[in-house]
């Protein structure tokens, strides 16, 4: 049994704005998270400004919680979220 962990960040997903909601998001993080579970990656962190309820949808529906806040994390005084995925085994 290895005590090895593995933890990856997703910084950065982007969908160009006249191509969201046709899946091309899920098919990314699909396969973001599929490679992720590949290499034996145990934690996924992401991070994000706290009041875009939409993308903490999508991260939710891909099993991220969300851990912790930065109070005005941002320079528009905009609070981070952290959410974390740990990853499952196969």
């Amino acid at each position: 049994m290895s005590l090895l962990r593995l933890n990856a960040e997703i910084l950065h997903i982007a969908i160009e704005e006249t191509k969201r909601k046709e899946g091309h998001g899920k098919a990314l993080m699909e396969h973001v998270l599929r490679h992720c579970r590949q290499q034996g990656v145990t934690k996924v962190a992401q991070e994000m400004e706290k009041n875009n309820l939409d993308l903490k949808r999508f991260y939710e529906h891909f099993g991220f919680e969300a851990v912790a806040t930065r109070k005005n994390y941002y320079q528009t005084g905009e609070d981070a979220l952290l959410m974390v995925k740990r990853m499952k085994k196969e």
